[in-house]
């Protein structure tokens, strides 16, 4: 099947054909890192109106001083003016248990900050600082408070940062906000940005040990236009979290997905390109079914195709061991500016 081009080349819609490749499935999930009861898991959350999600939080600009120059994502913001500029980074653990230490890595939000004069006289200060429910102990940012990253510039053409890493230590706390699925077992930890808004985390209660589990694929062109494709290949790898271990067939929620992906092709011709993606978020039907969004990270696409689609985000891989499963694709190719539409053969192992 053939359309005109209408998308991002090579970044079209992908989506799942079960068609009748071999899943590899090693039993039940296995549990490759468990952390005790009384664990707390960064969830995902739908961000209130007027906030914007960014990575795994809402970022909240109330209060934000000249928000039209500020730029904030995921992990890191910027406030530039003509006289100065101030940055901020942090990044949040995915648990946080009473039993993490600093030795550990687990548990820990890291904070960063940095101060840039560059024309202003009177110099500047910034900070970003955590507040939230949990208790916690830190080691860094000396001279400032506790829970910050502080750096000042004093004086035209000075630059400095501030940093400190923050342990999470939430044996006894109490959940204070509703969580996505409506029940009252979350709390919400906060990244002050200074004159810059907030951005907000939302951490759930986790009844049940946290079970990693891990996947793999890889898939290979098997169809039919070869006149069209020399070769077509598939792969990825990544984990995410289940609570305890599921029983029977059921959709398991997930936590904390993440993996890469990539997609490269090879026209008949000899003309290369690739697709490179994310995770953005996993399904599980227990044992043996997954569905995953991915968003392209970067990608090369072929010299007829104009890359005038804006899609960043595309349901990619779905995969059932009890029925096989395979992978449908839409390609442009140079030349024509048509989609070709064709499938490849996928298998998996999750463990």
């Amino acid at each position: 099947m053939t359309r005109r081009v209408l998308g991002l080349a090579l970044c079209v819609v992908f989506a799942l054909a079960l068609l009748g490749a071999a899943v590899i499935l090693s039993g039940a999930p296995r549990a490759v890192a468990g952390t005790p009861v009384q664990t707390w898991a960064l969830v995902d959350v739908p961000c209130p109106s007027g906030q914007v999600g960014v990575g795994h939080g809402c970022y909240n600009p109330a209060g934000a001083v000249d928000a039209a120059h500020w730029s904030v994502s995921a992990g890191s913001a910027t406030w530039t003016q003509p006289t100065f500029v101030t940055s901020y980074t942090w990044s949040m653990p995915a648990t946080a248990s009473q039993s993490d230490t600093f030795a550990s890595g687990a548990g820990q939000v890291v904070l960063g900050t940095r101060a840039t004069d560059n024309t202003n006289n009177s110099g500047v200060d910034t900070q970003v600082c955590l507040t939230g429910p949990f208790p916690y102990t830190w080691k860094g940012n000396p001279g400032g408070y506790p829970n910050c990253a502080n750096a000042a510039a004093p004086t035209p053409g000075t630059s400095n940062t501030g940093s400190n890493t923050i342990l999470l230590l939430p044996g006894g706390t109490s959940p204070s906000a509703l969580c996505p699925d409506g029940k009252f077992e979350c709390v919400v930890e906060e990244i002050g940005l200074g004159d810059g808004g907030h951005v907000d985390f939302t951490y759930e209660r986790m009844e049940g040990e946290l079970h990693t589990v891990r996947y793999a694929f890889h898939g290979v062109y098997s169809g039919r236009r070869r006149d069209v494709f020399k070769s077509i290949g598939v792969s990825g790898r990544g984990t995410f979290q289940i609570e305890g271990t599921p029983r029977g067939r059921a959709y398991v929620k997930t936590l904390n997905p993440s993996g890469l992906a990539a997609l490269k092709a090879t026209e008949a011709k000899g003309s290369p390109a690739t697709i490179r993606m994310r995770a953005a978020s996993i399904q599980f039907y227990a044992p043996n079914v997954l569905h995953i969004v991915y968003e392209v990270t970067a990608q090369s696409h072929f010299g007829g195709c104009e890359p005038v689609h804006k899609r960043k985000r595309f349901t990619v891989i779905q995969y059932a061991s009890h029925r096989g499963g395979g992978l449908d694709f839409d390609i442009c190719t140079t030349g024509s500016g048509h989609w070709v539409k064709d499938s490849a053969q996928v298998s998996i192992q999750i463990r």
